[in-house]
């Protein structure tokens, strides 16, 4: 596999990716503390932002699940601010990226969810009024 260099730097935010039993697709929030090669392959130590008890984590960019057969990014950057278009300001001079959403969610949306300290990737499967919505969450064992 040809080695990916990737824009993250010590000390900014990412979220990685768990294979953990119960947790698996889930995304946390953790800080870079260092960034090294070990046996050719780029690794981040990572600690976790709203698992304070947890040890430092030393993540690969790419793993393969246990009975997998493709590697899968492990490593993501922050999901920018998002605003509907009735939220959102004219920010003049805004420097980092966000998202601006046009319409309603709807059935299909493939989201980010937040739950239990983590984010769970899925797919809206129904809409119950104006601020409920049913997920179906893939990859949880």
């Amino acid at each position: 596999m040809t080695q990916i260099n990737l824009p993250f730097q010590v000390d900014q935010i990412v979220e990685v990716k768990s294979f953990i039993k119960g947790y698996r697709g889930a995304w946390f929030r953790c800080k870079i503390t260092d960034i090294t090669y070990e046996s050719g392959e780029l690794r981040y130590k990572l600690k976790y932002l709203d698992y304070l008890d947890e040890a430092i984590d030393n993540a690969l960019v790419f793993e393969t699940p246990e009975g997998g057969t493709e590697s899968q990014l492990m490593v993501r950057p922050t999901y920018p601010p998002h605003y509907h278009e009735s939220e959102y300001l004219n920010l003049k001079g805004e420097t980092e990226p966000l998202v601006v959403v046009h319409e309603s969610w709807k059935v299909g949306d493939l989201v980010d969810w937040w739950r239990d300290k983590c984010y769970w990737s899925g797919e809206i499967v129904g809409i119950q009024g104006k601020q409920l919505c049913q997920v179906f969450v893939r990859s949880v064992m």
